[in-house]
Formats: C-alpha cells, structure tokens, sequence
C-alpha cells in the first residue's frame, strides 16, 4: 500500500502546478521523493516519482530534474517482480520517451513513449484496457 502521507504530497504537487505555481510544484514534488526515499518504500518512491516528479519536471521543462526522476524510476520499478511495480516500469519507459523528445530526438522518443504504452498494455493495466482486453 502506498503511504498516504506521500499520497497526499504527491497531489499537492501537481494541484500546485495546476494553480499556476510551478516552482512551488517542484519543490513540493521534490519533497515527496525526499520523503518517500527516506521511508525505504519501493511502491511509495514509484508513486512519488511517477505521479508527481517526472511530470512536474516535464510540464515545467525542468529536463534535468526529469532526466534524475526517470533514472530514479526506472530504477527503483525493476528491482521487484512485483506486478504492481511493473506498471511503474511502462510509466518509466514512457517518461524517457517524453524526456528524449525534449532533448530533441522526436522520432526516438516517439517510439519510446509508444514502447511504454505497450508495455503498459500487455500488462492488463486498468488505465489502457479496452473492453476488447482479455
């Protein structure tokens, strides 16, 4: 189960972003993973970097911040088969592709971002399925 305090920080984060305060999203997102890394919580950090920090990061522009949460993610998401951190790996892959898009490599990115849907896909995650899923 995902820590509830990290929950909550995580939506702080992105409510701050919508508001109009990305500098305040930031740093609230970079408190989240502070927070969640120092739990020692694999499903937390995930939620934390995944949720909040990789698209602050992206939606600000922040590429190096996004460049330090997708490592963090996709890190942290492989070191369990856990199935339910697998959805965090399809997310992490996805996030390297919108990372590689903003460093300018469209056509890499593009079928990264797609990679990762795929992934995603195959793994009978709600947010993907269609009503033709198996």
């Amino acid at each position: 189960m995902i820590d509830h305090r990290v929950m909550s920080y995580v939506y702080l984060a992105r409510f701050l972003w919508l508001l109009g305060f990305p500098a305040q999203a930031m740093r609230a997102a970079e408190a989240v993973v502070r927070e969640a890394h120092a739990a020692d919580h694999t499903l937390s950090v995930c939620y934390a970097l995944a949720v909040a920090a990789c698209p602050v990061a992206l939606l600000t522009g922040n590429l190096n911040a996004m460049e330090r949460y997708v490592r963090m993610l996709l890190a942290w998401s492989a070191r369990s088969a856990d199935i339910s951190l697998k959805r965090f790996l399809a997310w992490a892959h996805s996030y390297q592709g919108a990372l590689t898009i903003g460093q300018g490599d469209s056509v890499g990115g593009i079928r990264l971002v797609r990679a990762g849907f795929d992934e995603y896909r195959e793994g009978r995650f709600s947010i993907f399925r269609s009503s033709h899923s198996n």
